[in-house]
């Protein structure tokens, strides 16, 4: 058995490293040294400056310290919290950024902030805290509220359609899809406003 587990593996590695090889083969064809093709390599680049998303006004009701089992405090109203999540973002994002939002404050908005967040707000929060902190842009279209998310070094970018249900979508910057072909209504307008935010340089084989 075990001879047969060592032929499966090693024709495995023999077939990666193949294509491993032709990968590398094509980008020397195409631009004569590996060194030139990281010189070249894909890059998302941001023709905009991101926009600063802020919490919206919390109840002055809010404005003391709150405390959990983990020794963990923060005030919801300015905000703050003594986590590390909470201090790293703070060192990054200023005022009522959304970005500095740690799970505590999280957990809190939605428990009691429901009448001053909107579900798209809610929708940000969730967004940030599964992918990271985020690069935001924001237009309209057909009168609907659009946030456009990115992450630096992510090829995706998320979509965040304010309406009833709110909706959630995915683009590929670099292959102009979406994911799992879920797009909205309205996606050849979106994909155009897109492209005056983000542009692809490098290369592609």
């Amino acid at each position: 058995m075990w001879k047969k587990l060592f032929k499966e593996n090693y024709y495995k590695a023999v077939n990666y490293m193949i294509l491993r090889s032709n990968y590398y083969n094509r980008l020397i064809k195409k631009y004569n040294s590996l060194e030139d093709a990281a010189d070249n390599r894909t890059e998302i680049l941001a023709l905009q400056e991101p926009e600063t998303i802020v919490l919206p006004e919390i109840p002055q009701a809010y404005n003391k310290i709150f405390r959990v089992k983990d020794a963990v405090h923060y005030n919801p109203f300015t905000p703050y919290c003594s986590c590390d999540e909470f201090l790293t973002a703070r060192n990054e994002f200023t005022g009522a950024n959304i970005n500095v939002v740690c799970r505590h404050l999280h957990v809190f908005y939605q428990r009691n902030c429901s009448a001053v967040f909107t579900p798209a707000h809610f929708a940000l929060l969730e967004l940030i805290h599964k992918f990271g902190k985020q690069s935001f842009y924001t237009f309209a279209i057909d009168g609907k509220q659009i946030y456009a998310a990115y992450k630096d070094g992510n090829e995706w970018l998320h979509i965040i359609v304010e309406q009833k249900p709110v909706q959630h979508y995915g683009f590929n910057l670099l292959n102009k899809r979406w994911s799992y072909n879920s797009k909205p209504a309205f996606s050849d307008e979106l994909e155009e406003k897109i492209s005056g935010y983000f542009t692809v340089r490098g290369c592609s084989l």
